[in-house]
């Protein structure tokens, strides 16, 4: 069963997260608003919304990793 979950990320312009971070996270699906845009070397991001292949479970693991990615590129 395919779960969803959404983080919040405050936006700030000057916060550029590499696609190949994403890709490294396994996210599947990334969806941005449109203050944001995505662009092929960079991806600015307000929200976030991971799908999983497995449980919910899985997709907040996988959120704790993006956060963590976050707070380093940070």
């Amino acid at each position: 069963m395919k779960a969803s979950r959404a983080i919040e990320i405050p936006f700030n312009e000057n916060i550029r997260l590499k696609a190949n971070h994403l890709r490294s996270r396994e996210l599947i699906a990334v969806e941005t608003t449109e203050e944001c845009y995505a662009r092929l070397g960079n991806v600015l991001i307000r929200t976030v919304t991971l799908t999983a292949t497995k449980t919910p479970e899985e997709v907040d693991m996988r959120l704790e990793n993006l956060r963590s990615c976050w707070t380093q590129i940070r």
